[in-house]
């Protein structure tokens, strides 16, 4: 069997990433507190936590810096797809009559992360404030409801939801979704239902920890169903529902605002005495104000 890197080596690796990347969002006690969830409960504790250490070593961590320039990248996307509609026009002609002509909103209630997220990308991109909905002031054709990531891939999901509504209230507008990360799955549901998605990265197989195309095990593959055996065992114990997080998503990936339930819940569950590394912020839906005291959404 190949060789994981000592723990202290990993330790090293993950403070240091945390020090230039993470913002100092963890630290060594965190750590070693998130560490003791790993008991020895599937294999020797010792290699539990060496695993956990490699798992924590490929997690992406998306910082503010990296959230802005997900947001730029994807706009120039955006718009590029919409120009080509354009003949004849030069580009920055071309650009002006597209901003004219289209509009940005929310993928989710009011409350919800792509509200704060829509002020980044305002702001980055410099767009004008009348752009965005609700608004009475542009004639517009296309409508981009903007989010963080885009991975659900079936007719009962949230997104999907919103995304239904909304196509009825914006009859026969085009419709856009632009995200930071969205899954080939999600973007071939989306797509075969009409609605056109523009996301900065792609995720595949090969974003997925236990997948047989998983870049974190490309050199370690020998290691990989046992990893996946230990994430199952205690996923179970502090996410029954999803394991392997919801839909099965098995990434390893957060931002500096929250961690999606798509990635192991290991790394951000706090139920059952589980202590997170990354805390996940939680939707509540149907509380009252006395309920929702003390509750982050």
């Amino acid at each position: 069997m190949s060789r994981l890197p000592d723990n202290l080596e990993l330790m090293e690796e993950i403070l240091l990433t945390n020090e230039l990347v993470w913002e100092g969002k963890i630290n060594q006690t965190m750590i070693d507190e998130w560490l003791s969830n790993f008991v020895g409960d599937v294999f020797d504790v010792d290699y539990e936590r060496s695993i956990a250490l490699w798992l924590l070593a490929n997690f992406v961590y998306y910082n503010l810096n990296e959230v802005s320039h997900l947001f730029k990248v994807a706009y120039g996307d955006l718009v590029r797809k919409i120009v080509t509609r354009i003949s004849g026009k030069g580009l920055e002609k071309a650009l002006e009559e597209t901003l004219q002509k289209t509009v940005f909103g929310t993928l989710g209630k009011t409350s919800e992360s792509s509200s704060m997220l829509l002020y980044y990308f305002r702001t980055v991109n410099a767009i004008g404030m009348k752009n965005f909905l609700p608004t009475k002031s542009v004639d517009y054709e296309s409508v981009v409801f903007v989010d963080d990531v885009t991975l659900s891939t079936h007719t009962g999901s949230q997104a999907w939801g919103y995304l239904r509504a909304e196509m009825g209230k914006h009859h026969g507008k085009e419709i856009h979704v632009l995200t930071m990360l969205a899954s080939r799955a999600a973007i071939d549901f989306l797509e075969a239902k009409g609605i056109m998605v523009t996301s900065a990265i792609c995720l595949d197989d090969e974003n997925k920890a236990f997948s047989k195309e998983s870049y974190v095990f490309h050199s370690h593959e020998d290691h990989k169903a046992r990893a996946e055996k230990m994430a199952i065992h205690y996923g179970q114990k502090c996410f029954p529902k999803s394991p392997l997080g919801h839909g099965d998503g098995q990434y390893l990936f957060g931002f500096w605002y929250n961690v999606p339930d798509n990635s192991l819940p290991i790394f951000w569950s706090d139920q059952n005495g589980w202590t997170p590394i990354f805390r996940r912020s939680h939707k509540v839906y149907g509380l009252t104000e006395a309920d929702g005291i003390g509750t982050f959404i």
